[in-house]
């Protein structure tokens, strides 16, 4: 494992991770990734089953519920049948942790055309895209688990992103983009330089 010492990012300044101080799990360097996550080619396969988040992250997201019930489905409005399942989780910043409700639709927050709610909203308010979304929605198929980023066990499911034939880079490369809003960009830089030898 490699410990990084995080200073400086947008999960940790918006109070997304707990620690600053994080293993990095040396199997990202080497699992194989599409070159990056397209919802469109596998249906959006990863937000089906809904997603645990933090008590601060269901508090932001309902300070803005009545513009999301307005982009959602009629049956799904009700802001008080988003989540349910609360449980502990001593990764997540107040170790309280909800489940986003979730139908045969797929999460309560994901819409027709395979986007998330949060995502589009904020991007539509001028807002980071994340600023709503929930960290491990953002970061699948990786996951903070004991204090560790490593591969989030559900990812041995059948999704498009894990067919070899579409795998044309390591998942630290082909989820850059997911890993600098954890760490950081100096940390990443680190890993990419240092990543032959680790």
């Amino acid at each position: 494992m490699i410990k990084l010492k995080i200073s400086s990012s947008l999960a940790l300044s918006w109070g997304r991770i707990k620690t600053k101080t994080i293993l990095f799990d040396p199997a990202i360097f080497e699992v194989g990734f599409t070159d990056h996550c397209n919802l469109t080619k596998c249906n959006a396969g990863c937000c089906r089953l809904g997603v645990y988040i933090d008590q601060y992250e269901v508090n932001r997201i309902m300070r803005y519920k009545n513009k999301i019930a307005g982009l959602l489905e009629s049956k799904y409005k009700d802001p008080s049948t988003w989540f349910v399942e609360e449980k502990y989780d001593k990764d997540a910043p107040s170790t309280k942790v909800y489940a986003t409700r979730a139908d045969n639709q797929g999460c309560i927050f994901l819409l027709p055309d395979n986007s998330c709610v949060l995502q589009t909203y904020a991007t539509k308010r001028g807002y980071h895209k994340w600023y709503l979304k929930p960290l491990n929605s953002i970061m699948f198929p990786l996951v903070v688990q004991d204090g560790v980023l490593t591969i989030e066990p559900v990812f041995k499911n059948k999704l498009y992103c894990q067919n070899t034939k579409c795998q044309t880079k390591t998942l630290f490369e082909g989820c850059k983009e997911e890993i600098v809003f954890l760490i950081g960009n100096k940390n990443y830089s680190f890993l990419s330089d240092n990543a032959s030898g680790m």
